[in-house]
């Protein structure tokens, strides 16, 4: 018992040294206890010696523990919180330094309770210092999101907090080859950094997003839009305007902020031309945000369609093992086949247990048609079978297409279903039933199911071909 009171009193003692930053206490204390600081998980306390350390800043303290257990770089507070989170946020760029090189870059990506990295952190500090070390150690951890139900980027986590210089430095990083990061949205209220930017009123940062090529270029339509919506008195929304059409129309000048007579609303500085311009837009902005991909449409309907495609592969499976009409028991040599094309030139035909009953009833025509039905069934079951293999495939599916194909595949996997259940109708109704009560009904399906399907069809392939529109003209414009 006396020698467990000592431990604990050695450990307590470990954390008042880190408090207070002695590394000669701490040296003296693995003098006496050389397991001391392996004994940390065994203790009631959350946070290690590191962690008090790294968030006061004491360097020497933070090198000498880490010497003595490198592993104490991976734990985790009771918020998940490794020591590089608080590092981090607090700014310590020789501590951040320290936990870099204890051979643990793997913790750069290490979300804490909230979903944050410790790179969310230094953005949203505004700590340049830290950010710039822990992009240079894991340069990818600029494309992590924050794990939470925004799923913000350290972008928008800059904007948030209006931390301009730590945007800048990212944006920097990102370069023109990931300009879908730069126009990503969160998923709250589907803002890209520019929007969120215009929420905020940051003037700055306003003025330096639209001073990005690919980022004007994008948004102009959007802007103007956004601008016409939010028409106040506001000082602040009458010098946004001006932001904006001075970005997106050089040639055009605005009038003077100075020069507003008092009681004009923001509406008035507008001119004619700008504001039919922008009227004239509406309408095709409105009809390319709905042109344009959904964010999250792929994680929302994955599980969907894994289980829709599967089952639609396991009943068009059955259909064909067990088609209309059944198979036959025992060979059957009853059945004739019309040999010449002549009603007269017949010769008998050995219909064999366990072929398809229909295919086999050549006087009625109904064999062309069941081979209809089994063309058709077969393709959506390949196609479904083709679905559930992308999306269990490990392809990275948020690509434009990926995502194109998966809708092509459903279209098609639906249609020939559809088609399938159509022919089926045909072969069990009998003619004169079918042209009597049917035919009508039959015909009204077919067009408004080949007009629902060409809809969604064009939909996908006119957002697919939008999206590689922009790929390309990006691409030969910087060539």
């Amino acid at each position: 018992m006396a020698t467990i009171q000592d431990e604990g009193d050695a450990i307590k003692l470990v954390y008042k040294a880190s408090v207070a930053g002695c590394v000669s206490t701490l040296n003296e204390l693995i003098e006496t206890s050389p397991l001391i600081l392996r004994k940390f998980s065994l203790t009631t306390f959350t946070e290690t010696p590191l962690h008090v350390s790294a968030l006061l800043g004491h360097h020497d303290f933070t090198r000498t523990l880490l010497t003595h257990n490198p592993n104490l770089a991976k734990e985790l507070d009771s918020f998940r919180r490794s020591p590089l989170h608080l590092a981090s946020a607090e700014g310590h760029e020789e501590i951040v330094q320290v936990l870099l090189h204890a051979d643990h870059v793997d913790v750069c990506l290490f979300h804490d309770q909230d979903g944050r990295i410790p790179l969310h952190y230094s953005a949203m500090r505004g700590r340049l210092g830290v950010l710039k070390k822990l992009i240079r150690a894991k340069p990818e951890s600029i494309f992590v999101s924050v794990l939470n139900r925004s799923r913000e980027t350290a972008l928008h986590l800059c904007v948030k907090y209006n931390q301009l210089e730590c945007l800048k430095l990212l944006v920097e990083h990102v370069g023109e080859q990931r300009s879908e990061f730069l126009h990503s949205k969160d998923t709250v209220g589907g803002q890209t950094i520019l929007h969120l930017a215009l929420v905020l009123k940051q003037t700055e940062t306003i003025r330096y997003l639209l001073s990005i090529p690919i980022i004007r270029e994008e948004a102009n339509d959007v802007i103007r839009s956004y601008v016409l919506e939010h028409n106040s008195g506001d000082i602040r929304n009458l010098e946004l305007q001006q932001i904006v059409i001075g970005h997106n129309d050089d040639h055009h000048h605005q009038q003077p902020l100075s020069s507003v007579p008092p009681g004009m609303t923001s509406a008035n500085v507008l001119d004619n031309n700008a504001a039919e311009k922008v009227s004239k837009a509406r309408w095709r902005t409105k009809l390319m945000k709905y042109l344009n991909y959904p964010t999250d449409w792929l994680e929302d309907t994955r599980g969907v369609l894994i289980v829709v495609a599967g089952m639609i592969a396991t009943m068009t499976f059955q259909a064909a093992v067990n088609p209309p009409g059944g198979v036959w028991q025992v060979n059957n040599t009853d059945s004739t086949i019309n040999s010449s094309g002549s009603p007269s030139s017949t010769e008998s035909q050995t219909c064999y247990a366990g072929s398809a009953v229909l295919a086999c009833a050549t006087d009625s025509g109904l064999d062309h048609i069941f081979l209809l039905f089994m063309n058709f069934n077969t393709i959506s079951f390949l196609a479904s079978l083709s679905v559930t293999f992308l999306l269990i495939s490990g392809f990275p599916l948020h690509n434009r297409l990926c995502m194109w194909l998966l809708s092509m595949g459903m279209c098609i996997v639906l249609s020939c279903l559809a088609l399938s259940y159509l022919v089926v109708v045909i072969m069990i109704i009998p003619n004169q039933a079918f042209e009597l009560y049917s035919s009508t009904t039959y015909n009204i399906i077919i067009y408004v199911w080949i007009s629902l399907v060409g809809m969604v069809v064009l939909i996908h392939t006119l957002r697919f071909f939008i999206w590689l529109g922009k790929r390309l003209r990006r691409r030969f414009r910087h060539n």
